[in-house]
């Protein structure tokens, strides 16, 4: 992925997504290469550390997930992610209803 869209797509300033990348790169954890079609974007891909790391990041996030719902009915934690994107879009200042300054 081009690192400018992977900034995109984490919603982050491009100069912490360079300092960020800097670190994830020193730890081995993905690699940087100049982009073939523009040589001053980079591309940024997994090494095999990296995805490793991954995979133990997703378990750990998932166990996290099922004990932060444990408990609740079904019904409930179907609703959660539609609960969440309104509560994000209330106070995400990126998203649409926000530029034309309505609330």
């Amino acid at each position: 992925m081009i690192q400018a869209e992977l900034s995109e797509a984490l919603g982050i300033e491009p100069p912490s997504v360079t300092l960020m990348t800097r670190k994830l790169e020193a730890a081995g954890h993905i690699r940087r290469t100049p982009a073939p079609s523009d040589r001053r974007a980079s591309v940024v891909e997994l090494t095999g550390g990296g995805t490793a790391l991954a995979g133990r990041v997703k378990e750990l996030w998932c166990a996290l997930a099922e004990e932060t719902v444990a408990g609740l009915p079904a019904e409930t934690v179907a609703e959660l992610p539609g609960l969440l994107g309104t509560l994000t879009a209330n106070v995400d200042p990126r998203h649409p209803r926000h530029q034309d300054g309505r609330r």
